[in-house]
């Protein structure tokens, strides 16, 4: 006789005593989430969507499940909620790397934005360790670091010498 989905759900999930997470103990893709068959076997299942249905109740349509405790394999209902899609992605770290790392490349490119020149008047390059970003400025204006540590150190020499 088949078991139901309810029985082969409790079959696989194990809790895991220090994190509180429930660990599914069957088939994880290498995307890092955990999988039950349905359906006689013909399609499979996100294990986390059936725990979250079985014991909270059916995902609203235009939801998708956030893992609070950021464990894929976790079934656990209590780390579970539903969520939007902007707001899952905004929870990410995979997604928040990426934006970070989206971020540092528009900030490489405002920097050697070809509409000014790609360096300074003394030559040096517009670059990230070498560009600062006056606050507040409305026009975003930049300086040249190297060209105000030489400043700052000339008009240091200038004092000692008086």
């Amino acid at each position: 006789m088949k078991r139901s989905l309810e029985e082969r759900f409790w079959a696989k999930a194990q809790p895991e005593p220090n994190t509180g997470c429930w660990l599914w103990l069957g088939n994880i893709q290498p995307n890092g989430y955990s999988y039950i068959s349905s359906n006689n076997g013909r399609t499979n299942r996100i294990a986390h969507r059936v725990a979250y249905e079985l014991l909270v109740g059916p995902i609203p349509e235009h939801l998708e499940i956030d893992h609070l405790c950021r464990n894929r394999e976790c079934v656990n209902p209590q780390h579970l909620e539903a969520v939007t899609h902007s707001v899952n992605q905004k929870r990410s770290p995979v997604v928040r790397l990426r934006l970070q790392k989206m971020a540092a490349a528009a900030l490489d490119m405002r920097i050697t934005n070809l509409r000014a020149s790609s360096t300074c008047r003394r030559g040096h390059l517009w670059n990230r360790e070498n560009t600062y970003y006056y606050p507040n400025s409305p026009r975003g204006q930049r300086g040249c670091r190297i060209c105000q540590n030489e400043s700052l150190r000339r008009r240091r020499l200038s004092k000692k010498k008086n």
